[in-house]
């Protein structure tokens, strides 16, 4: 996979040079396996952050993530528009 891979070596990198990276990325599962700190931003503002460990662990992730989804809907243009 070439998002798979595309992580892989950003992380190498960025633990080489010991420098921080901020990522937007559609797949969170596999966003969350690299990632140290996790931020959940929903209409511009940050629903939830922690370790990928805690949020996963929380029963509610899931529904904040789909509840910053359905935010972010609301706010995109229609087709149309």
């Amino acid at each position: 996979m070439v998002a798979r891979d595309l992580w892989e070596h950003v992380v190498a990198l960025a633990r080489t040079d010991g420098v921080a990276v901020a990522a937007v990325e559609q797949n969170v599962r596999l966003a969350m396996e690299f990632s140290d700190t996790v931020y959940v931003f929903g209409s511009g503002r940050n629903l939830i952050h922690g370790s990928s460990a805690e949020l996963l662990a929380r029963p509610d992730f899931e529904d904040l993530f789909l509840e910053s989804q359905s935010q972010v809907n609301k706010l995109a243009p229609t087709a149309g528009n």
